[in-house]
């Protein structure tokens, strides 16, 4: 079912898959991100990436890439934390217990003061009952987690096209569905990282009279570590937790009244390299200054992206007082072209500010826009993955995705007049023509251009 050339797997069509378990030449080998063949490590091996080769548990894999079958070891859904790792986290836990203490203290006087004023017993909800020892159940996941709607999912796993996917649903976003369940727990907090050590981890709340949590805009194609902390009833805290990884898919945005948002990160380049997540969000105007329904109406949700910058790609003559970003952060706008409009000369001015800023890395993470998010934003950012060697074919999807906001950017129509224009411009890859063609014809600096890689691009 494939190839492995220099370390990477290649699927029959001669594309580099993320395959999971894989038979080659009668040994077994695991394909990760773009193919990447995984060595000399031990890694946990999902039913999901099995593909009924090897049992779910975790396995070595020799520095040739061959899995160890003797190494076998029966896993866990989730991974309880170690005492190493419990030592690291002993100091937040503690702030955090103590934290917990005040506010039981004070919830106790409260309910003490409520019932000696009353002279009747206090109700007792079901939930809070005396129902046994002290439990915490955590969520248990077998394989990646989609990050999107069962539509798009489909589409990611080649069992329909994107037009069938955006037919089917209106939305592609989903958020995580976090499902818990605390006995005897009188609250709880989550904790949630990148890293394994807990570090740069992001707290919520836990409700112990509910089973869920849903977190939004997690990242896709990585895996997180969460930790449940919790106090019981006696003033006892208990920490217990596990991982999961996401799907290596689009990263669609949730934020309320804004729509057609996205992070244009996760796509592979032709080097073997990846566009960074977390870097430029793309989506409609926050403020309704052209079309009132697109108007951001909680900022409190935008603040977990760490937006230091409003890349603002309309005119400004869409206001005639002083414009103050609704995000509280410096703005700019670009009169940006779109389409053919980047062929002409009296163009050329904006589109240099638009690269020089981009190579700007005080400006990230930032959000790019127009009114729409899909004209001007959708020529801009297709120059941008020109620049960083995103594929033409991911290109175009990343235009098309655009069709869920409205059906007809699903064909490149529009997008073709961008294309007839780079006919003429040297170079055998679109890549290449759209460098050269604003190095050459624009006069952006290649120094900026290659800023501008080094800003957004990481290798695996």
């Amino acid at each position: 079912m494939g190839k492995i050339v220099d370390g990477v797997f290649y699927s029959t069509e001669g594309t580099p898959i993320h395959a999971g378990i894989v038979n080659v030449d009668g040994k077994l080998y695991y394909a990760g991100k773009g193919g990447k063949i995984i060595k000399d490590q031990k890694k946990v091996i999902h039913h999901g990436m099995a593909n009924g080769l090897v049992k779910h548990g975790r396995y070595y894999f020799d520095k040739d890439g061959v899995i160890r079958l003797s190494s076998f070891r029966k896993q866990k859904s989730s991974k309880k934390m170690t005492t190493k790792q419990k030592k690291k986290l002993f100091k937040k836990i503690s702030i955090i217990a103590a934290l917990l203490i005040g506010f039981a203290i004070v919830a106790f006087s409260v309910i003490d003061h409520i019932r000696s004023r009353s002279n009747t017993p206090a109700a007792v909800s079901p939930a809070a009952e005396d129902i046994g020892e002290y439990e915490v159940e955590l969520p248990r996941w077998d394989g990646e987690i989609y990050l999107c709607s069962d539509a798009m999912k489909e589409y990611y796993r080649g069992e329909s096209t994107l037009a069938q996917a955006v037919q089917k649903d209106a939305s592609p976003y989903r958020s995580l569905r976090f499902k818990y369940r605390l006995r005897n727990a009188a609250s709880a907090t989550l904790l949630l990282s990148e890293n394994e050590d807990y570090t740069d981890s992001t707290e919520y709340d836990l409700n112990v009279l509910s089973d869920r949590l849903d977190i939004d805009n997690l990242k896709t194609g990585t895996t997180y570590y969460y930790l449940v902390v919790a106090k019981d009833s006696d003033g006892n805290t208990h920490a217990d937790g596990g991982e999961f990884t996401t799907a290596d898919t689009n990263r669609f945005i949730s934020l309320p009244g804004v729509y057609n948002t996205r992070d244009i990160g996760g796509y592979q380049t032709a080097d073997g390299s990846r566009v960074k997540q977390g870097l430029l969000y793309r989506g409609t105007e926050l403020d309704g200054l052209v079309e009132s329904a697109y108007y951001l109406t909680d900022l409190e949700a935008i603040k977990p992206l760490g937006i230091v910058y409003d890349f603002d790609l309309r005119n400004n003559n869409i206001i005639n007082t002083p414009y103050v970003s609704r995000l509280g952060v410096p703005h700019k706008f670009y009169h940006a072209p779109e389409y053919s409009g980047i062929f002409h000369e009296w163009n050329e001015e904006s589109l240099r500010e638009i690269l020089a800023d981009l190579a700007d890395k005080s400006h990230y993470p930032m959000y790019m826009h127009c009114t729409y998010g899909t004209d001007r934003t959708g020529t801009i950012v297709f120059l941008l993955q020109g620049l960083l060697g995103v594929s033409e074919e991911d290109m175009n999807r990343e235009y098309a995705l655009s069709g869920f906001f409205n059906q007809s950017y699903l064909d490149s129509e529009r997008l073709q007049t961008v294309y007839n224009g780079l006919q003429g411009i040297p170079g055998e890859t679109i890549n290449e023509k759209i460098e050269i063609f604003l190095v050459d014809t624009v006069g952006v600096p290649l120094s900026q251009i290659q800023q501008i890689r080094s800003i957004f691009l990481e290798k695996e």
